[in-house]
């Protein structure tokens, strides 16, 4: 195996035809550096990419990363949801998409469940709001282990499978009482269900959701109406969770 650099496709590991009693194991194949990585199979120069993965750690806005990194608004964009499916892919080989469960002394973790709104006021008027559900929990831990994901519909059915995908069994799941949430199916997946009504107040005997229900805000600060589509939401909450994950480790 050797490395070298060919004009046609940059930095590659090339086999040189191994031999193994007589039986040829390669046929000369060749291996891009960046195979499997972000740079993967892409138009775009290495040294562009980078620019643009440097800008988009940062929190660079998208029309910033186009005029500082020099590429279309189209490069910057591929790269950038790239980047999100990598994040993806790292939460799920994490097991960080998964919440709850048992703590390390085998006690049930709480975990808050509520829905929120994203969208903007129609002509930024009136009391309709287009927009996306997103349906989000979040752990009673100090790590504060965190789920978000966008929702067609609020209805019982959308909700169990929501519950059954992002939360563990053995843990004990809080949500307000929207009439959606009354007489979930959790038993069976080993999770117990509690409610708080809010006319009751916010504190029922030490249950509520105010953790995940004052996380609302937060999220809506970091996610801009412009990107409030159906489409872009998903990679969106996606890099939320992952930037929030990771948020002692990204200091410039």
């Amino acid at each position: 195996m050797t490395f070298g650099f060919e004009e046609s496709g940059g930095y590659r590991w090339r086999c040189n035809g191994l031999q193994l009693n007589g039986v040829r194991l390669c046929n000369g194949s060749r291996i891009p550096l960046v195979k499997d990585t972000v740079f993967a199979y892409k138009n775009t120069p290495i040294h562009d990419t980078f620019s643009i993965l440097y800008f988009w750690l940062v929190g660079t806005k998208m029309g910033q990363m186009e005029t500082l990194s020099g590429c279309s608004a189209k490069t910057v964009r591929a790269v950038v949801k790239s980047i999100q499916r990598m994040l993806q892919q790292d939460l799920d080989e994490q097991s960080d998409c998964c919440i709850g469960g048992l703590d390390a002394q085998g006690n049930p973790i709480v975990v808050e469940i509520d829905e929120s709104k994203f969208g903007k006021r129609k002509h930024n008027r009136g009391h309709r709001v287009d927009g996306v559900w997103v349906v989000g929990g979040v752990e009673k831990t100090a790590e504060r282990k965190m789920f978000l994901t966008t929702v067609e519909k609020r209805n019982k059915p959308v909700l169990e499978r929501v519950i059954s995908r992002f939360v563990k069994p053995g843990s004990i799941v809080r949500t307000d009482c929207w009439a959606a949430y009354n007489g979930l199916s959790l038993l069976d997946i080993q999770i117990v269900h509690q409610t708080v009504n809010h006319s009751e107040g916010f504190n029922i005997n030490g249950i509520h959701t105010n953790t995940i229900e004052g996380s609302w805000n937060g999220i809506k600060q970091k996610l801009p109406a412009r990107k409030r589509t159906k489409t872009d939401m998903p990679w969106n909450l996606v890099e939320f969770i992952w930037r929030r994950k990771h948020l002692g480790d990204l200091s410039f």
